[in-house]
């Protein structure tokens, strides 16, 4: 954790009074590194919506084409997924409409398209209309335990 002091140790504690890495440079790496870590992290929960939400939502409701916005928030909630990134979940297993009207309550909301966009490209080789089947597809088929009478 050292190295977190000298990018953030005054220059004048320097015998030179010159910083070790030039001020803006200090900071573009900063950023760069919590740009790194937003994206691990973005990438992480993503694939956890793609990959287990569609099993959940599955067992906990019934297997519908479209879940509500209430579905999915609690099964986001209960299945202890990270819900920094919500609005992903919302317009996969929402419709258009719907994504809509809640969009309209919430304005601080992405564009519909634009996250379907970016889950395609990242899960379903760009095929920006990906249905719940899909999604269901690519989720992983839980293994029963075989047990002997």
């Amino acid at each position: 954790m050292e190295w977190i002091w000298e990018i953030f140790k005054p220059c004048y504690l320097h015998k030179s009074y010159k910083p070790l890495i030039p001020l803006p440079e200090k900071f573009l790496i900063i950023e760069r590194m919590i740009k790194l870590f937003n994206w691990i992290k973005k990438r992480k929960t993503l694939k956890s919506y793609v990959k287990q939400l569609p099993l959940f939502l599955k067992k906990r409701y019934g297997k519908h084409k479209r879940y509500s916005e209430e579905e999915i928030r609690t099964s986001v909630q209960m299945a202890g997924f990270d819900n920094s990134f919500i609005e992903y979940a919302y317009a996969m297993f929402m419709s258009r409409n719907e994504f809509g009207d809640l969009k309209h309550k919430n304005k601080d909301l992405e564009d519909y398209d634009t996250l379907r966009k970016e889950i395609a490209k990242s899960f379903f080789s760009g095929n920006t209309s990906f249905t719940i089947h899909d999604v269901l597809g690519s989720a992983p088929i839980p293994k029963r335990s075989m047990r002997r009478s």
